[in-house]
């Protein structure tokens, strides 16, 4: 009740001829009594209300609760490192890659997401695919060995060792890879081509293999093998240059001196 109210029932309570025996009270007794109802309803309203918020928010907990799911990460640092799936399949990542999949991986999807380098040693599961997703391209498999490449300041690739998979990507329709076979994108253009793809996996027993490759590419994969930063002298001819070279524990500065030696650039730690 608002001050203004109070002020006019005061004003016709008194200008009311009075009732005697009729047990009525003064003004100033039947204001207090409205009143105090009035507040005592305020407080049931806002004590309704504040149950309400609270049984809102406990069911809102339960609702997130019940719908929080993390992604297990899987990381190589510096390191390269194998990781055991929960579906019993295995995976090598190279330096500077990580790997995520959802919490169900294994009973109700086998889905995961790669940054960087792997290799895959994949348990058959025919009612569930395993299904490598990465910025650039989708490999599906049942059960196979096979090494992706999705570094994001490399162009993507794959090479398959045992086994099929089908490859999804931008600008590609759905193409099947059998053993000894590789899809890479430069860019613009998805190319099959027949190749050793052991020799793209040995990096997972510590030892780098490159064959025919140009020297933008061979600088690209020594920068992860080493976990540097690679300058070029003349990048406009790297590409053009092919290099063949295997890198078991050589240091990098070794590796960089044969690199200029047979290439007739230059190339050095950034």
């Amino acid at each position: 009740m608002t001050k203004v109210s109070e002020d006019r029932l005061r004003q016709i309570w008194d200008s009311a001829s009075p009732l005697e025996g009729k047990g009525l009270s003064s003004a100033d007794a039947v204001l207090s009594k409205g009143l105090s109802k009035e507040r005592a309803i305020r407080r049931r309203t806002v004590s309704i209300l504040s149950s309400a918020a609270v049984i809102a928010v406990v069911f809102a907990g339960v609702f997130i609760g019940s719908n929080r799911q993390e992604s297990v990460m899987l990381l190589a640092d510096a390191e390269k490192t194998q990781f055991s799936l929960p579906d019993g399949s295995s995976v090598w990542l190279n330096r500077n890659s990580s790997l995520e999949y959802a919490p169900g991986f294994g009973s109700s999807t086998r889905t995961v997401k790669l940054s960087g380098e792997a290799y895959f040693d994949v348990v058959k599961d025919a009612e569930h695919p395993f299904v490598v997703e990465t910025g650039d391209m989708d490999i599906t498999v049942l059960g196979t060995k096979f090494t992706v490449s999705a570094y994001k300041d490399a162009l993507p690739a794959a090479w398959l060792e045992e086994g099929s998979i089908k490859v999804n990507g931008k600008g590609l329709a759905t193409t099947q890879l059998h053993p000894d076979q590789s899809i890479a994108f430069d860019g613009s253009t998805w190319t099959v081509s027949d190749t050793d793809a052991k020799c793209h996996s040995l990096w997972i027993s510590d030892k780098l293999v490159m064959e025919n490759m140009p020297l933008d590419e061979v600088v690209s994969s020594l920068e992860h093998w080493f976990g540097v930063r690679l300058a070029i002298s003349d990048t406009l001819e790297a590409h053009d240059i092919k290099l063949s070279m295997t890198v078991r524990g050589e240091s990098v500065d070794t590796i960089l001196a044969t690199i200029n030696l047979l290439s007739g650039e230059t190339v050095s730690i950034r």
